[in-house]
């Protein structure tokens, strides 16, 4: 017998790629395990990148259509906790996966009228449905189910939201287990082609590019689980604007774990 089959008999579990079901933390099953001196299992990360999460199928992305200019952010000036403009829900029942954040990128495809900053707000809360509900009571919100990355991954239970109109959509006002967990901003008055991006968990050392050609403006928010009935909803303003908001292509990516 080999030495990978031996080694599979001795500590009881056998490799594949599909991902198994997912149990109760801390089940006490006898294994042969390498460990720290926290108990942490030490593992061989064979990719420094995120493959291995695509590979197992618990990577989601979610963009709209490349140029259509889906996403058009309202015209707000100052932050306000009803003036909602991304959603992300994890609609997963209590006994499902967590939903971890990875990034939301967009890309400028019209420029607003003029701006001196571009700040966000991130408010946790419990997930309020979008459609048919008296959550919104100014509607110009189109929902995205997120794409697996790998082909043959399961579905997504979560839902990306975005406002789809200069016309603010108006929501009720975060509920008393509603929080702001971040505040940031991504520069001033864009260009098109450029990429603002919320990076969550991301090094808050990242700096902004340039600001006279097309550049990427990341933004470092903290680490970001969205338990099953949760939400976050990002309230994003631009200070001193005149009119249009702009008009952006969105990419939001987010692991199921």
């Amino acid at each position: 017998m080999s030495l990978p089959g031996v080694v599979s008999q001795l500590v009881g579990f056998v490799a594949g790629r599909s991902l198994p079901s997912i149990s109760q933390d801390n089940i006490n099953t006898p294994q042969n395990l390498r460990l720290d001196g926290y108990g942490d299992v030490a593992i061989n990360s064979y990719l420094s990148k995120k493959h291995a999460l695509a590979a197992e199928g618990t990577y989601f992305s979610s963009t709209t259509t490349p140029g259509g200019q889906a996403v058009v952010p309202a015209i707000v000036t100052s932050y306000a906790n009803t003036a909602g403009v991304f959603w992300f829900q994890n609609n997963n029942t209590a006994t499902g996966p967590n939903a971890y954040l990875d990034y939301l990128k967009l890309t400028c495809t019209t420029v607003p009228a003029s701006t001196t900053q571009f700040r966000y707000a991130i408010i946790r809360d419990i997930a309020q449905p979008l459609i048919g509900t008296s959550y919104l009571t100014t509607n110009n919100i189109t929902s995205i189910l997120p794409a697996n990355t790998l082909a043959s991954g399961p579905q997504s239970k979560c839902t990306v939201g975005y406002s789809n109109s200069v016309t603010a959509s108006v929501n009720l006002a975060p509920t008393a287990n509603g929080a702001v967990i971040a505040a940031g901003a991504l520069g001033g008055l864009p260009i098109i082609g450029d990429e603002f991006v919320i990076d969550f968990g991301g090094d808050q050392a990242v700096s902004f590019g340039a600001t006279s050609v097309a550049s990427r403006k990341v933004s470092a928010a903290p680490a970001i689980v969205v338990a099953p009935g949760q939400q976050i909803m990002i309230v994003p303003w631009w200070v001193s604007n005149a009119s249009t908001g702009g008009k952006f292509d969105l990419e939001w990516t987010h692991i199921e774990r």
